[in-house]
């Protein structure tokens, strides 16, 4: 064999039947015999063991996804077009797909949107406009990304971080214990009936809420409920691009990557594919903007971010 302009004999032991062996045709990967070992060949053997080296990882990947696999069939299949187009069991099928993704949410939002989710809520947060001494309201907090943003901002404020799931709750609340941050804490609340009397908060904002909300406005009654006079409502959300071949473009990128992405980290497409899915019935920048208007926020609109793909609601409460 001629390997880098260097020629050497491979030797064959044709009784050796262990597959872990140095020797290129002999299966011994464990063996130790120094016969085994083509010392003044080494350079001919290195594919072989890099090889081997890479079907061993293989199997291993193999025996690990199929222990993965028992796992998840243990845990309810959901049909995700089935639920989400229900007002009765969306939330049902939001919940148990953020209990799923809740442990990796942090490290997916920041790969999915290529590093730009952090400027999008920001941007949210600079739109406040804030003196530093507000009660603000963070729905559907998640981690609490944006939650520790405005705590920062109002040092003589308060802000509550709500989620309706425990599993995120407790994630804030980790991250939380590293933080000298007295002006924040999170509790477990449902958008759609939030438990704060009216009128309880300066500004309420909300990161990738409104597209999850089994009605939207419904939950937009509940906020304009418990916003004071005056008082704004900022929400960030995936959007509806105005140009139809932008749009269909970027439906079929989220549900690509998304499928996959949900298959690698999670042996279900659904779980990122509902994305794409919830994004086709959510009505949009533009819709959002007019059923605030109709709500009691007079003068609500919306800023756009790469071409529509991402949006800002806001508005001020009347």
């Amino acid at each position: 064999m001629r390997w880098y302009g260097r020629e050497s004999e491979t030797r064959s032991n044709p009784g050796c039947s262990n597959i872990s062996c140095s020797n290129i045709s002999c299966s011994n990967i464990g063996c130790s015999n120094i016969g085994c070992v083509d010392l003044d060949g080494i350079v001919t053997d290195l594919p072989a063991r890099v090889m081997q080296i890479f079907l061993l990882i293989v199997r291993l990947t193999l025996a690990l996804f199929s222990l993965y696999q028992v796992k998840l069939s243990r845990m309810p299949k959901l049909n995700l077009k089935e639920y989400i187009t229900s007002k009765q069991n969306k939330q049902f099928y939001v919940n148990q797909m953020f209990a799923k993704i809740a442990p990796g949410y942090d490290a997916f939002t920041v790969v999915f949107s290529f590093g730009m989710d952090r400027g999008w809520k920001r941007r949210l947060v600079s739109m406040l406009k804030l003196r530093g001494d507000e009660r603000i309201l963070d729905l559907a907090c998640g981690t609490g990304d944006i939650s520790f943003m405005l705590a920062e901002k109002v040092p003589n404020g308060s802000v509550v971080g709500s989620d309706i799931l425990q599993d995120m709750i407790d994630i804030a609340n980790r991250k939380l214990s590293g933080h000298n941050t007295p002006n924040l804490s999170f509790r477990q609340a449902d958008i759609m009936s939030l438990p704060f009397p009216d009128a309880s908060f300066d500004h309420i904002t909300c990161g990738y809420a409104l597209r999850n909300v089994p009605d939207v406005e419904g939950a937009l009654r509940e906020i304009h409920r418990v916003l004071k006079p005056g008082g704004s409502f900022h929400s960030l959300d995936f959007g509806h691009p105005p140009n139809p071949v932008y749009r269909w473009l970027y439906i079929n990128y989220l549900v690509v990557t998304g499928s996959i992405a949900g298959i690698l980290l999670h042996g279900d497409a659904d779980v990122y594919r509902y994305i794409p899915e919830s994004l086709k019935l959510y009505p949009g920048q533009r819709q959002v903007r007019e059923i605030m208007q109709r709500l009691g926020f007079p003068n609500a609109g919306f800023v756009e971010f790469g071409g529509g793909i991402m949006a800002i609601n806001y508005g001020i409460r009347a």
